[in-house]
């Protein structure tokens, strides 16, 4: 009895704070779309390697061209527009020193690659949050919806269901939205 007691109040304490699970909601987006972004170049038989966090947070080099294209993937929380202040901003970092903004990431790869440098994209979630807020909203609206059961991340959420000519019999349904570029 007494485990179950302090389980009880784990469960029901507010975290005192959540930039864990909010970094892990950014970096889940930036798998997905790396996914994604894989999967079409399956699709298209293009050949090429793949490296995460390696210089940026994608880069993707070309056997047929010998060159890299690198890839900033950031996420949003508002669905507005990116602003140039937004993206040139620099934040101070503990030693004083101040971290690249996006903008100067993407031309730091410019400036540093040259040749070996096709492109340097940008890619953000901003489109695609309407998407997800869309579905949240309508979803639970069906006929025969019956609860919300979580969500896992930013794009993935599950829901329980009943079946038409019978509210005793539940289907579990789990939408995994992924944004294909």
């Amino acid at each position: 009895m007494k485990g179950a007691q302090i389980m009880s109040s784990v469960l029901t304490v507010e975290q005192r704070e959540q930039a864990g699970s909010d970094s892990y909601n950014r970096f889940e987006y930036q798998v997905h779309w790396i996914v994604c972004h894989i999967i079409g170049k399956l699709q298209e038989d293009a050949e090429c390697i793949v490296f995460c966090e390696f210089h940026d947070d994608m880069a993707e080099f070309s056997p047929d061209n010998q060159q890299y294209q690198f890839f900033q993937i950031k996420t949003k929380e508002e669905s507005s527009d990116w602003t140039i202040a937004e993206m040139s901003k620099r934040e101070k970092k503990k030693s004083g020193n101040y971290k690249k903004s996006f903008l100067g990431f993407i031309f730091y790869n410019y400036l540093t690659f040259g040749a070996e440098c096709s492109h340097c994209h940008f890619v953000s979630n901003n489109d695609f949050t309407s998407v997800i807020k869309t579905v949240c909203t309508e979803i639970v609206k069906h006929p025969y919806f019956s609860s919300e059961c979580g969500g896992r991340g930013e794009s993935s959420f599950s829901y329980m269901f009943h079946l038409p000519n019978d509210k005793e019999r539940k289907v579990f349904v789990e939408v995994i939205l992924l944004h294909f570029m």
